[in-house]
C-alpha cells in the first residue's frame, strides 16, 4: 500500500460520495467505501462535521478491522458494514451505503422493491433483504449482512436504504445511482397500478453483461463537477 495507491483512492471515494450528493442519494449521511491495492485496508468517506473545506485528504483510512490508521476525521459508526463486506468478499473493490428515499418509501409501506424497467434490471434477480431495522455498528451486525449479500452486489435494508458491491468503487457507485432511480420509477409505478417486474431471467443476463459502468461513471462524474445538468431529479 503506497502513498500513491492512497491517494488515487481517496479521490475516487471524494468523487463517488460527490456523484451520490449531486444524484440526491446521498446527504451528510451514507458513506462510500473502496479497498486499498493489495487488501491491507481501506479508504473511507468518515463522519465528517464541517462541509465547507471538505476535498480528498478528509477521506479516512482504516484497517479490515474498522480501526482507523489515517485520517483527521472519526470513521463513521458503520465501517463495519464495509469492512465485514470486504473480509467475506475477495472479489468486492468497492462498497456504497446510502438511503434512497423513494426505496426507504417502498420499504414502509411493506412493498418488495423488484425492477420494473429495462434499465433497472441490471441490478439482477432476487436482491435479497436484510431484514432488521439496525444500524449496523457491530461486526456481528456486519457479518449477518455479508450473509443476506451472499455473492450479489446489491442488498436491501429494512427501511434503512441499500448497499451495493462492485469490483471497484465507480461500479458501486454506479449501482446505487441506478438503483435509486429504479425505486423511484418503482414507487411511481405502485401508485398507478399494478406493476410487472422485470423477470429474473432477463435481470440475470443484463447484470451479467452490464458493461457501461466507465460511461456511466463519465456522465455522472460531469454532473457532480458541474460540467452537466442534473437531468433526473431523484
Amino acid at each position: 500500500m503506497t502513498m500513491t495507491d492512497i491517494r488515487d483512492m481517496k479521490e475516487l471515494v471524494f468523487e463517488g460520495w460527490k456523484v451520490l450528493v449531486s444524484q440526491g442519494i446521498m446527504d451528510y449521511l451514507g458513506h462510500d467505501s473502496a479497498r486499498v491495492p493489495g487488501g491491507a485496508g481501506i479508504v473511507i468517506k468518515p463522519r465528517i462535521d464541517d462541509y465547507q473545506s471538505l476535498t480528498a485528504d478528509e477521506m479516512a483510512v482504516a484497517d479490515l478491522e474498522a480501526n482507523r490508521i489515517e485520517g483527521r476525521c472519526i470513521l463513521h459508526s458503520e465501517t463495519v458494514l464495509h469492512t465485514s463486506i470486504y473480509r467475506a468478499r475477495p472479489d468486492v473493490g468497492g462498497v456504497v451505503h446510502a438511503h434512497p428515499p423513494a426505496l426507504n418509501a417502498l420499504a414502509a409501506c411493506g412493498i418488495t422493491f423488484r425492477p420494473v424497467s429495462g434499465a433497472g434490471s441490471i441490478l439482477g434477480p432476487g436482491i435479497p433483504v436484510y431484514p432488521e431495522y439496525a444500524l449496523i455498528n457491530y461486526p456481528e451486525q456486519g457479518a449477518a449482512l455479508a450473509r443476506t449479500l451472499g455473492t450479489g452486489r446489491v442488498v436491501l435494508m429494512t427501511q434503512h436504504g441499500a448497499t451495493t458491491v462492485g469490483p471497484d468503487v465507480k461500479t458501486a457507485c454506479v449501482l446505487m445511482v441506478e438503483l435509486a432511480k429504479e425505486a423511484k420509477i418503482a414507487a411511481l409505478a405502485h401508485s398507478i397500478g399494478s406493476p410487472i417486474p422485470i423477470s429474473d431471467e432477463h435481470c440475470e443476463m443484463r447484470a451479467r453483461k452490464f458493461t457501461e459502468v466507465e460511461r456511466a461513471w463519465s456522465y455522472y462524474t460531469a454532473i457532480a463537477n458541474g460540467k452537466l445538468p442534473v437531468t433526473f431529479a431523484l
